[in-house]
């Protein structure tokens, strides 16, 4: 099936499911590896839990990281209230507060001790962020919305 054979439900459907994703692949994260710890050359894995926990008190420990630290699990509040937005219904804003924890959460992506917990956690916001795109696109909305965007829907048949 082709997106432009999908009428404004399905697609509705879609960004649920995309959101739902978001979700699941969040609280996974929690329960993966996230980053490795080294000392005296050994290495000492961090699961994503322990994670949330370490990087919230870095803010008055700068063992953990410190304020960047900090700076970085503010994405989690970020976004759960973008979770709720889109469950009220607030797409734009929604999109705006997942892009910002997908922001804020980024700044180790390239660092060679971070492991699969921290990708997937950062896939959960990812996701959001697609989830509440999808739904101001124009040519997702219902028929009379769209034409209001001046697009033209095709004509389907359905049988």
């Amino acid at each position: 099936m082709r997106l432009e054979t999908l009428e404004g439900d399905d697609m509705h459907r879609v960004a649920k499911c995309l959101c739902v994703a978001s979700l699941v692949t969040y609280a996974v994260s929690f329960f993966l590896p996230t980053f490795e710890i080294v000392v005296d050359g050994r290495g000492k894995s961090e699961y994503g839990l322990g994670a949330f926990v370490l990087a919230f008190g870095a803010l008055w420990q700068e063992m953990f990281g410190g304020p960047m630290a900090f700076l970085m699990w503010l994405a989690n509040p970020a976004y759960w209230s973008g979770v709720v937005l889109f469950d009220k219904g607030l797409y734009g804003r929604a999109l705006v507060v997942a892009c910002a924890a997908a922001l804020l959460g980024s700044r180790p992506l390239f660092n060679p001790l971070v492991l699969v917990g921290y990708y997937v956690w950062l896939a959960g916001m990812t996701l959001l962020v697609a989830a509440s795109a999808a739904r101001l696109l124009p040519w997702w909305q219902r028929p009379a919305q769209a034409e209001q965007y001046g697009r033209q829907r095709p004509h389907v048949e359905r049988r």
